[in-house]
């Protein structure tokens, strides 16, 4: 909690949270940053306003050739020139933003002295640490610029020059960035690693009665209905996916009801007039992201979900949150898609809360054979289990649907209900998966301003 004296909530302050409409991931960054810091401060947000940024965001999400060629820039040589193109691209465009941001500041109360960017996305990071000391002179101000890593993958691009501080959800990030910025011989900068963001409101403990329903869905004998959250992505991946998994599951069993999410866009409508009058599938879709992500958000508080089907992307972080919090469901990864992704996974698998690679295998072979746990193996398959917030799915929907019956059947979902995220003294890494990571960054950042002298 930041004192009522703190730098953050002095009234000459002002906190520009920046974003990018390039997906959902980095929207819900920034929201479960503004709501740690909403009451007491002076807080604004700023959107890039960049139409280029999401077209190749949704192009590389939709297209399976774009985003092979995507993929394959994301690593080694082809990184360092993509890296490098991009952020000389950036750098040139960053005085169209100039105007905009001054108009910002001048919309602000005044006497304005100190003004906090917080950027959740590369794009913006990196023109305005471009045009820093332009803003500075003609807004007279002193500006601090922040960037939040989205993923555990240290992608070059986020490696921004002229930045005061970056936030990353581990050290694996951390050294990434680093060792890339050495060997680029760029401007040296400084990372911190702090647990992921992740909304506050989805950490708040169920109440007991809640928590007890959530419960009756991970038991194969229970007749309760089973709830799953299923957030279509922001560039629409996967629909097809959907359409076959709800037919599939809905052959096998009536016990469930999906709660679909999505945005209504030219690429969702053919799906949304195709799943709109199915009985079990509750249909929620909004023109704007942030009603998306506002909605997303407003459902974990009304529904009790035992379950979401998602991407591992930023919500494989949501793996960090209680299962008897509001916003702490098992989670069902579908494939990943892009090196981030993968990264993500691995920071999973890192901290356990994963099945191991071949736990996982034996679960999908398990799953097809319709094997019981019974055996000496299965009941290690269980043990283990208790350790883990999410499986992995087949990428073939109707396997899925097999697969997530045959868990729910075997006790698999029982044992992952008990699920308790173990931060042992020993491991130098569990600060990692707390589920404080929006309150630790706040509290980062007003112990570097303190730490400023000309603050």
């Amino acid at each position: 909690m930041l004192s009522d004296s703190s730098i953050l909530n002095r009234k000459d302050t002002l906190i520009i949270l920046t974003y990018a409409i390039a997906g959902f991931g980095h929207l819900r960054v920034t929201d479960a940053l503004y709501h740690e810091i909403k009451d007491n401060s002076n807080t604004v947000f700023f959107n890039t306003d960049n139409k280029i940024i999401t077209y190749f965001h949704e192009t590389i999400s939709l297209h399976p050739a774009a985003r092979a060629v995507f993929e394959w820039a994301q690593s080694g040589k082809p990184e360092d020139t993509y890296t490098f193109l991009f952020r000389t691209l950036l750098k040139k465009d960053s005085n169209r933003l100039l105007k905009r941001f001054i108009s910002v500041l001048n919309q602000a109360k005044k006497p304005l002295r100190t003004v906090i960017v917080v950027a959740t996305h590369f794009l913006l990071a990196h023109q305005i640490a471009q045009i820093r000391d332009k803003i500075e002179k003609e807004g007279k101000v002193r500006l601090f610029l922040f960037v939040q890593v989205t993923d555990d993958s240290p992608q070059h691009i986020w490696y921004v020059p002229g930045v005061d501080l970056t936030f990353a959800p581990s050290e694996y990030t951390k050294k990434g960035l680093l060792d890339y910025g050495k060997k680029a011989r760029l401007a040296p900068i400084k990372v911190k690693v702090i647990p992921y963001p992740v909304s506050e409101t989805l950490t708040q403990k169920l109440t007991n009665e809640r928590n007890k329903y959530k419960l009756s869905q991970f038991m194969p004998d229970s007749t309760d209905k089973i709830k799953i959250m299923v957030p279509i992505s922001g560039a629409a991946v996967g629909m097809d996916y959907f359409i076959d998994f709800a037919e599939a599951l809905f052959k096998q069993s009536q016990r469930f009801n999906l709660h679909i999410l999505l945005k209504k866009t030219p690429y969702t409508q053919f799906f949304i007039k195709k799943l709109r009058n199915y009985n079990l599938i509750d249909l929620n879709y909004f023109k704007k992201d942030t009603k998306v992500v506002d909605e997303y958000e407003n459902k974990y508080k009304r529904v009790t979900f035992g379950y979401e089907i998602t991407k591992p992307s930023e919500q494989a972080f949501k793996a960090l949150i209680k299962v008897s919090s509001i916003g702490g469901p098992i989670l069902l990864f579908t494939n990943p898609v892009g090196r981030q992704e993968y990264d993500n996974l691995n920071f999973l698998g890192r901290h356990h809360l994963i099945p191991s690679i071949n736990d996982q295998k034996y679960l999908w072979e398990a799953s097809l054979k319709d094997l019981s746990l019974d055996n000496l193996e299965g009941k290690e398959i269980l043990k283990r289990a208790s350790l883990w917030r999410g499986i992995l799915l087949f990428k073939d929907p109707k396997k899925s649907v097999t697969l997530m019956l045959w868990c729910l059947e075997q006790g698999i979902f029982k044992e992952m209900g008990n699920c308790m995220i173990e931060h042992k003294r020993e491991d130098a890494h569990s600060e990692e998966i707390m589920p404080d990571g929006a309150s630790k960054f706040w509290q980062n950042i007003d112990i570097y301003l303190k730490d400023n002298k000309k603050i």
